[in-house]
C-alpha cells in the first residue's frame, strides 16, 4: 500500500513538472520547443530585441502584461513555426509583433499600440491573427511583404494595411444569426446555408465570415447568399450579404398560414342539399382540364380533341370524358361537328357503344316497318284493280249481248 501511495505522489509531481510553465521576467531567447512560457511582471524602457523565438510549437503568455520601448527595437521576434502569444501589451517599439519565416502561427488577445509597425510579417503564411487591437501605427497596424500567403485577421481591429504584390490576407468578424417569428419569438431550429456553411440556428454555432480579401492591392469584397427555412414558414433570403465588425443578424420568418375554407350551406331552388359550385373548366391541354371550386377544391378531368378531317377543319373544342363514368360530353358545337363528320377520337366506353347498337337497332327496325306497310299498300291496290278489269269484261260482255239482239231482232 506505502509503495502505491509513494508512486501516486510521484506521478502527480511529475505531471505538475511537465504542465508547469516557465515563468521569466525579463527579456530573453524562448528557444525549448513544446515550452510554454509566462511572463510575469510589465517590462519598461526596452532597448533591445526582447524576446527572440526560435523554437517551434512554443506558447508566450504574456499574462496581460506590457512590453514598453522607445520606437527602435522589436517587442516579440518570432523566426520558428507554430507559435502562439497571447495576452500581452506591447507599445513604442519599431515593430510589435515581427514574423519572419513563420508558418501557422497565432497571435490572440493582444493590443498593440504607438508602435512604428504593429505587426511586420514577412515570409510567413497561414498565420491567424484573432481578437487583436491595433491603434495609432505611425507607418502601418498591418504590414505583408516577401511572399506572405493565406493570412487571416479574424475579430481585429486596424484602420491601415499593406499588402504586396506576392502576399495576401483575409478580414473576419465572427458572425451569429438569430432567427425569430413575425412577431420576433425565438424561432429554435433553423437551417441557415450557403455555398460556403450550412449549420442549424438552434445550436447558436458563431461563424467566421469574411469581409474582405487582399491579393496585393487587390481588395475583394466577400458577398453571400444566405437562405433561413423552416417548415411551416416562409424562406428568407439574404442576397450579397456583407459583414463588418463583430455582428448578430436577426431575421424574421414569417409563419405560412393555411386558408380554412368553411362552406355556407345552399339550397337548390326546390330546398334540395348544399351544391358545390366550380367555375369553368379550363381548355384541354395535354390531356386534362381543370376547374376550381368556391370551397378551394381544384376538379380534373381527361378530355381529347377534334382531329381534322377530309370535309372539317380541326378544332379546339374537346370532346369531354366524364371522370365517374367515361361518358362522352359534347359541346354544342362538337356536337354539329360530329353530325357532319362523324369524326371523333377518345375512349367512348361500354356504355356508349351499346347506345349506338341501340339506335342503329331502332333504326334498321324502323326502316324494315316502313318498306312492309308500303309493300302492304301496294298489293291493295293491285287487288282492287285486277278487280275493276274483272267489272268492266264482264259489263262489256253484256252490252255485246244487248247489242247482238236488236240486230236478231231487226231482221
Amino acid at each position: 500500500m506505502d509503495k502505491q501511495i509513494v508512486f501516486g505522489l510521484l506521478l502527480v509531481v511529475s505531471i505538475g513538472l511537465v504542465s508547469a510553465a516557465i515563468e521569466i521576467d525579463s527579456c530573453g531567447v524562448l528557444n525549448i520547443s513544446g515550452e510554454t512560457y509566462t511572463l510575469n511582471k510589465s517590462l519598461d524602457n526596452i532597448t533591445t530585441n526582447c524576446f527572440l523565438v526560435n523554437a517551434s510549437n512554443i506558447t508566450f503568455n504574456g499574462n496581460g502584461n506590457s512590453l514598453l520601448g522607445d520606437l527602435t527595437k522589436v517587442g516579440v521576434y518570432v523566426r520558428a513555426d507554430n507559435f502562439v502569444v497571447k495576452s500581452l501589451n506591447i507599445t513604442n517599439l519599431k515593430y510589435g509583433i515581427y514574423l519572419r519565416d513563420s508558418d501557422n502561427s497565432l497571435i490572440s488577445l493582444s493590443i498593440l499600440e504607438k508602435n512604428t509597425f504593429g505587426v511586420r510579417i514577412r515570409n510567413s503564411s497561414n498565420n491567424l491573427f484573432r481578437g487583436i487591437e491595433v491603434k495609432e501605427s505611425v507607418d502601418y497596424d498591418i504590414y505583408l511583404e516577401s511572399s506572405s500567403e493565406a493570412n487571416r485577421l479574424l475579430n481585429t481591429t486596424y484602420s491601415s494595411e499593406s499588402v504586396d504584390a506576392t502576399s495576401s490576407l483575409s478580414r473576419e468578424w465572427f458572425t451569429l444569426f438569430e432567427t425569430y417569428d413575425q412577431d420576433n419569438n425565438p424561432l429554435g431550429e433553423v437551417n441557415i446555408s450557403s455555398l460556403e456553411f450550412e449549420i442549424n440556428s438552434s445550436e447558436a454555432i458563431v461563424l467566421e465570415l469574411c469581409q474582405y480579401k487582399m491579393n496585393g492591392s487587390l481588395k475583394e469584397l466577400c458577398e453571400y447568399n444566405v437562405s433561413f427555412a423552416k417548415e411551416g414558414y416562409d424562406s428568407e433570403f439574404l442576397e450579397n450579404f456583407t459583414v463588418s465588425l463583430n455582428g448578430v443578424y436577426s431575421v424574421n420568418l414569417s409563419k405560412i398560414i393555411i386558408p380554412v375554407v368553411t362552406e355556407a350551406p345552399r339550397s337548390n331552388s326546390g330546398g334540395g342539399s348544399t351544391q358545390q359550385v366550380c367555375g369553368t373548366w379550363t381548355t384541354c391541354e395535354d390531356g386534362t382540364q381543370t376547374s376550381t371550386c368556391d370551397n378551394g377544391v381544384v376538379k380534373s378531368r381527361s378530355c381529347e380533341v377534334v382531329i381534322e378531317t377530309e370535309n372539317q377543319p380541326a378544332t379546339n373544342e374537346p370532346i369531354l370524358l366524364n371522370e365517374a363514368n367515361d361518358e362522352v360530353s359534347l359541346s354544342p358545337q362538337t356536337e354539329g361537328n360530329l353530325l357532319t363528320t362523324g369524326a371523333v377520337i377518345g375512349n367512348l366506353g361500354v356504355k356508349s357503344i351499346a347506345g349506338i347498337v341501340v339506335v342503329i337497332v331502332l333504326l334498321v327496325g324502323g326502316l324494315w316497318y316502313v318498306m312492309k306497310m308500303r309493300n302492304s299498300k301496294k298489293g291493295k291496290k293491285e287487288a282492287k284493280k285486277a278487280e275493276t278489269s274483272d267489272d268492266d269484261e264482264e259489263e262489256q260482255e253484256e252490252v255485246k249481248k244487248v247489242k247482238k239482239g236488236k240486230k236478231k231482232s231487226k231482221k
